[in-house]
């Protein structure tokens, strides 16, 4: 028994020994100015902290320990091993001679400003908010987290690497990091980065990237020998930004700053889910080609949009004005909208089902157009340099009303160049500011249901013709004149259901029994004659048809929002992208302009 109890005594005396010699012990620095890591009185206490017997938890804070709030240059001669490193205030850690290693176990914390120079840090470094942390030529093998608030600069040949560990080398950005001219960041494994990196005629290379949903903004190179995932804002200023990469995920904005370009150099194709912005001077320029998928968003805003091939499909939206370098295929129910001149430098495909509109100005292509679909022109032109083929239509509207006016006039413009039309209410002639609205596309003008009205003259009667309009009421109650034509054809609500009278056809009169609207909604209604048959749309569908003959002369005198005699069944509402056809529309082609 006293054996067993001296036993157990001598285990705990080695227990509580090997405490003592595994606890670390506080080293501070104790030089103002500069001075050398191996050198004993450089700390306090004055032992050079180097892991062995003990272990070290190392503390440079010269402002704290010593008063002194000027630099201090910690230099390395030798490689060194210890514990954990914390840096307060203003420090530059570097090497004087060689390329010498700092191993630190439990990872480096910066909390003030300092600088790494021509040092290979071993361990995980972190850099807090309200921190800076400036890298040059150094290494870190291990993960760099950089907090929010916090910022990091890159100079000349930084790399992260995990030669020596198995957790991996990552960037993980919440704060900023700058990578200045001719500075280079290599990463082995990840950048992560949900903050902000700025690349000023530097580089950046990992193996992959995840900007998620961070900003990667400037002029130079970002390149993935992998994945590149951008949810985040990749934007090129200042010059020319290039992405280099296997293969490109786009949730996000890729997007460049006037006279700027953003260059995507992918050996796969990119499939844009997010949006693309090409500004005027520069552009967007993919390597490969681009399918804008479903839910993307393609805008030229007087820019380039370049790639090897760039195919449009339904659900996405590629709108605005600019330059188009590439083969373009817009499949079925897919369109696009060019809304200013626009060159396109390729040939363009146009599937069945598919649109290409065209609304103000000249688009030429200097390719082949192959047309299956519609090619609509409302208020633009196109010139075929490289020839016209298919199947398809040019639909150019006698008329097109946006509605969207503010101004301090009357005036309704007709974007099809033919007839402007003129606002009316109580006061007589109206101002169009005064009746402004947000509509379905862009602006509206609204009608009180009292006494607004527009009036359109010197359209012609037309053996086919097709009429269309956003319409959404206010109230649904009494007689509200959607469009009417002298006393001989109209479309109209009555008592929440909407008809059709049509005075010169065998079959004048429908009535949609099926359909109710509602209050606060927008409609998209179309009525067109063939010659043979009148058909009744709303939102794209059909919702009634009937056989009928003859000729509709309504169209010389017009009326929207009103009775043709001006004085009743005024519309309670807003009215939104009228538009008059001389030619009676596929169903096709109605469903097209609605989802536009």
């Amino acid at each position: 028994m006293p054996g067993s109890k001296l036993a157990l005594a001598s285990m705990i005396a080695v227990f509580l020994l090997c405490c003592q010699v595994q606890a670390a012990i506080t080293s501070h620095w104790n030089v103002p100015g500069k001075g050398q890591w191996g050198d004993a009185n450089s700390w306090n206490p004055t032992i050079v902290p180097d892991n062995g017997e003990v272990t070290f938890d190392v503390i440079i804070d010269p402002a704290g320990d010593l008063g002194y709030y000027e630099e201090v240059k910690v230099g390395l001669q030798d490689n060194h091993r210890i514990n954990q490193l914390s840096c307060f205030g203003v420090a530059d850690l570097e090497s004087w001679g060689g390329r010498n290693e700092l191993t630190v176990e439990s990872g480096l914390t910066n909390y003030g400003y300092l600088e790494i120079e021509k040092i290979e840090i071993k361990g995980n470094v972190t850099n807090i908010d309200g921190a800076e942390l400036c890298l040059c030529e150094m290494d870190i093998e291990g993960i760099l987290y950089n907090e929010p608030g916090a910022m990091i600069e890159v100079e000349d040949g930084v790399s992260i690497e995990s030669k020596f560990t198995t957790a991996g080398s990552f960037l993980v950005n919440y704060g900023t990091v700058d990578i200045i001219p001719y500075g280079e960041l290599w990463v082995e494994d990840a950048l992560d980065n949900t903050g902000e990196m700025n690349v000023y005629g530097g580089i950046c290379g990992c193996d992959n990237v995840f900007n998620n949903p961070g900003v990667i903004s400037g002029f130079g190179v970002i390149g993935s020998g992998g994945v590149f995932t951008n949810y985040g804002e990749i934007t090129a200023f200042g010059g020319s930004l290039a992405i280099w990469c296997h293969y490109l995920t786009n949730g996000g904005t890729l997007n460049n700053t006037p006279l700027s370009s953003l260059q995507i150099d992918s050996k796969y194709d990119v499939w844009n889910k997010g949006t693309i912005y090409a500004r005027t001077g520069g552009g967007v320029a993919f390597v490969c080609s681009l399918v804008n998928d479903t839910s993307g968003l393609i805008e030229l805003l007087g820019g380039t949009l370049a790639a090897a091939a760039i195919t449009q499909t339904a659900g996405a939206e590629f709108t605005g004005f600019g330059s188009i370098a590439g083969n373009i295929v817009i499949q079925a129910g897919a369109g696009i909208e060019l809304t200013g001149p626009t060159n396109i430098i390729g040939d363009v495909t146009i599937a069945s089902g598919a649109t290409l509109v065209v609304s103000a100005g000249q688009t030429m292509i200097t390719g082949l157009t192959t047309n299956d679909g519609t090619i609509r022109l409302s208020g633009g032109t196109v010139l075929f340099t490289g020839g016209y083929s298919g199947s398809g239509e040019i639909i150019d509207p006698i008329g097109h009303w946006p509605m969207d006016d503010d101004a301090a006039s009357a005036t309704v413009v007709d974007i099809a160049g033919h007839n402007n039309a003129t606002l009316f209410d109580a006061g007589g002639i109206a101002t169009t500011e005064a009746h402004n609205g947000e509509g379905k596309i862009g602006g509206c003008l609204t009608f009180d249901g009292i006494d607004d009205y527009i009036a359109i003259n010197g359209l012609t009667s037309y053996d086919t013709f097709t009429y269309a309009a956003w319409v959404k009421f206010d109230n649904l109650s009494g007689r509200q004149k959607i469009f009417c034509g002298g006393g001989i054809f109209y479309i109209r609500l009555i008592n929440g259901y909407m008809d059709v009278y049509s005075l010169g056809l065998s079959d004048n009169y429908m009535r949609m029994d099926s359909f109710k609207p509602v209050t606060g909604e927008w409609y998209h209604f179309a009525y067109s004659y063939n010659g043979s048959s009148k058909k009744f749309y709303v939102d794209g569908l059909l919702e009634y048809q009937e056989s009928a003959n003859g000729v509709i002369d309504a169209f010389a005198s017009m009326m929207l929002g009103a009775h043709y005699m001006q004085t009743r069944e005024f519309l309670s509402g807003s009215m939104d992208n009228v538009m008059v056809f001389n030619k009676a529309l596929s169903a096709g082609q109605i469903e097209a302009m609605c989802n536009e």
